[in-house]
């Protein structure tokens, strides 16, 4: 991640009720991918995980 460290990003999720995991199932809700996504950006796409970036997960959570 660029903006955010991986635990900034974590602790700000945690703070608004979600549940954060290390990886990605079919359960997981969505997927913030950084610029070296890999393996669990193409798992998350082979299970239809809806993903954002960095930049989107920021503007959401400043709206």
């Amino acid at each position: 991640m660029q903006n955010m460290s991986r635990a900034e990003i974590s602790e700000k999720l945690a703070s608004l009720g979600a549940e954060v995991m290390s990886g990605v199932s079919k359960k997981t809700d969505f997927l913030i991918a950084g610029a070296k996504a890999g393996s669990k950006l193409a798992k998350a796409k082979s299970l239809d995980v809806t993903v954002i970036s960095e930049d989107e997960f920021i503007a959401a959570i400043r709206a």
